[in-house]
């Protein structure tokens, strides 16, 4: 686990010092990381689980670059309670373009209820089902942990994220006020 409590306008961690850590790490499987702009651009070849709390925690979450071939499950959620007050990521911005992230087949948006406060207020004012509507992850996805459906818009979005995921075989909602369906996903109330 790695956790940033400040951070300056620049990257803490630049390629090149990402780079020796992920040729010191060859087998490293899982990797946490809280904090906003502690990586720059790089990608570990062989990490499959990934846990990131901040959306700038990692540059090479958005935007054009290597694809990260290993990763499997990504949980990811918007702010970090640590440094700095949350900013909303840029809406020109492409996070997490997943043509960069090939391999993943499970992705945990749960963390990302409204607000600022670990463990599971840490959306931000990011809406998620807005944010997953436009995510290119539909064709391999197959398992799918989301926050409450909080409003009849996230219920919509969330409807139309849904049919574009044929191959779902789980998926996990915090709270719904209304009844999902999936032709194919096995859905949990937690």
């Amino acid at each position: 686990m790695l956790r940033q409590w400040n951070e300056g306008q620049g990257w803490t961690i630049r390629t090149p010092e990402l780079e020796r850590l992920i040729a010191a790490t060859p087998n490293l499987h899982t990797l946490e990381i809280d904090g906003y702009r502690l990586f720059e651009a790089a990608v570990h070849p062989a990490l499959r689980r990934l846990r990131i709390s901040g959306w700038s925690a990692i540059e090479s979450l958005w935007g054009e670059g290597p694809t990260w071939r290993s990763l499997e499950e990504l949980d990811f959620a918007f702010a970090c309670q640590l440094g700095e007050r949350y900013l909303p990521p840029p809406p020109n911005r492409e996070l997490l373009s997943f043509s960069r992230f090939a391999a993943v087949r499970s992705l945990d948006l749960s963390r990302n209820e409204p607000g600022e406060v670990d463990p599971v207020n840490l959306g931000g004012s990011t809406n998620v089902f807005a944010f997953l509507r436009r995510l290119e992850l539909r064709e391999e996805l197959r398992d799918l942990r989301l926050p409450s459906v909080l409003t009849d818009v996230h219920l919509q979005d969330l409807r139309v994220s849904l049919h574009e995921l044929p191959k779902l075989q789980h998926l996990a909602i915090r709270g719904v006020r209304q009844p999902i369906e999936h032709p194919t996903a096995r859905i949990s109330y937690f």
